[in-house]
């Protein structure tokens, strides 16, 4: 969690319970964006083109 609370308050202003539910979001967002990248290579089949 410390990459997602670096990546949204860098500076470490921000109050620590909305800095942790901030990068909570960041976390959940950067996991769907993987799962999307993973969907659209299966997606694609077993040929290994690229």
């Amino acid at each position: 969690m410390a990459r997602f609370e670096k990546q949204v308050d860098p500076l470490g202003v921000l109050e620590p319970e909305i800095r942790a539910t901030m990068a909570q979001h960041a976390r959940r967002a950067y996991m769907l964006q993987l799962a999307e990248r993973s969907a659209k290579v299966r997606a694609r089949g077993p040929s290994g083109d690229g």
